[in-house]
């Protein structure tokens, strides 16, 4: 056991101060694996066992190698470290990947995905291609406003 253990600790109960984790502060410790703590820890392990987040963003602890995404253009922004601790830029990132979009006669959908999307969202076969979408909610709205775009222009003479 060591102390260093207890600092990382204290630096982690810190910045949690005026967050949804300032109550349970043991959420931004790790165990090996990736077990999460649900209570205040012990440091009874090798002190190489543990992992600290290293931020708090939107009440969630941030660790090394997760996955954030750019608020701008909602590009992927894996966590790393340089010489400590880093201090996230909350008003640039986010844990919520942005949607791409496009517009329609001026409402905006949602872009199709990547087939990958196939097994969570929804699919759109549209002369003859599927389009795939992050949720069926996306698929719908697009194939309504397309339907909307047909109809009225088939009353229109």
């Amino acid at each position: 056991m060591s102390n260093e253990l207890y600092l990382e600790y204290a630096k982690a109960i810190e910045m949690c101060k005026g967050t949804r984790l300032e109550e349970c502060p043991w959420q931004c410790v790790k165990v090996t694996g990736g077990v999460r703590l649900e209570e205040h820890p012990f440091f009874m392990n090798s002190s190489h066992l543990y992992e600290f987040a290293v931020a708090v963003l939107e009440d969630k602890p941030v660790f090394i190698g997760d996955t954030l995404y750019s608020k701008i253009d909602g590009e992927e922004c894996p966590v790393h470290v340089h010489g400590g601790r880093i201090k996230l830029l909350t008003d640039v990132l986010t844990w919520s990947k942005k949607k791409r979009t496009f517009e329609i006669n001026g409402i905006e959908l949602p872009c199709p995905v990547d087939e990958g999307a196939r097994c969570t969202g929804g699919r759109l076969v549209f002369l003859g291609l599927d389009y795939f979408f992050q949720t069926i909610k996306d698929k719908n709205l697009v194939a309504m406003t397309i339907n909307e775009i047909l109809i009225a222009a088939k009353k229109e003479k």
